[in-house]
């Protein structure tokens, strides 16, 4: 709100049809927080509402204590998100892909 308390933790929603992503994201999420680029640990969950027959996921911080957060730590954590999140999925990825071609040739 406009005092800067927290009345609702982010979430990012998405949908997803590919386990490789998925599992791509979570060990980025990890990871992230694990080197200190995430203050706060977050993970993805499965939403209970779809509008699709997509699967929708989201994003959202592990804890759900809203006094356990700080908010300007919260907005440099989906700063560091925005900025970093495809570009650190797209590298990985094609690592990965690159371990699999050498592993079937």
């Amino acid at each position: 709100n406009n005092e800067g308390t927290i009345t609702h933790l982010p979430s990012v929603w998405f949908y997803c049809e590919s386990k490789q992503l998925l599992r791509l994201l979570s060990s980025y999420l990890t990871l992230a927080h694990a080197k200190r680029t995430l203050i706060y640990p977050w993970t993805i969950i499965l939403t209970p509402y779809s509008g699709s027959y997509t699967a929708a996921y989201a994003i959202k911080p592990q804890d759900t204590q809203l006094s356990q957060f700080d908010l300007p730590k919260l907005q440099q954590d989906l700063q560091t998100l925005a900025n970093n999140l495809y570009d650190s999925i797209k590298i990985d990825g094609k690592k990965e892909l690159q371990n699999l071609r050498r592993t079937l040739n």
